[in-house]
């Protein structure tokens, strides 16, 4: 039920309230949702960490599995440059879109192994995913990749922040080598 000051139409009228078994209709069929979810697309920014994932249908976030993840330099799994996530944060809300951000190892270990890099950008920039991945409001489970293994990125931002040394303190110093070790 809802009362008349719930909704107005595009003129500021109100809406007639609604009350259950007094003016409202059951509906006479339902289709229950049999449909798993389809991943459309994803971008990747190694500016920012975030891998942003768009599906056909809004997904259950408390589904969302980082470790389902992972990137490749080719369109196969059997890629010979391949990195599966660790770690990965993402907001707390049902959507069609789903961004994963990176944690910092997972995104160094990403940059260390040139995947996704700024030379070859999107063209070996490829995402695989296990079914256990994500599930729809309805508990499916995403759909598998049909005629390929992976997906190209289809946005690209290459990563333009410069490196930062962050250091808690020497731990080694030799003179003799001339080695300075830094933690």
């Amino acid at each position: 039920t809802f009362g008349g000051d719930a909704l107005v139409d595009m003129y500021g009228n109100s809406v007639l309230g609604a009350v259950v078994g007094v003016n409202t209709t059951l509906a006479s069929t339902f289709t229950a949702d049999t449909a798993a979810p389809l991943l459309e697309q994803f971008n990747m920014n190694m500016n920012t960490g975030v891998i942003t994932l768009g599906y056909d249908q809004v997904v259950n976030f408390t589904s969302v599995q980082p470790s389902q993840f992972s990137l490749y330099n080719s369109n196969t799994t059997s890629a010979a440059v391949n990195y599966t996530l660790a770690l990965g944060t993402f907001a707390r809300i049902n959507s069609t879109t789903i961004q994963i951000v990176l944690s910092l190892g997972d995104l160094n270990a990403i940059k260390r192994l040139s995947l996704c890099g700024a030379a070859s950008g999107r063209a070996e920039c490829f995402l695989g995913f296990g079914p256990d991945s994500v599930r729809d409001l309805e508990g499916f489970a995403v759909l598998p990749l049909v005629g390929a293994q992976t997906v190209q990125a289809n946005e690209y931002v290459v990563d333009v922040t410069p490196p930062i040394l962050v250091t808690t303190g020497f731990t080694e110093l030799n003179l003799t080598s001339g080695e300075l070790i830094l933690s």
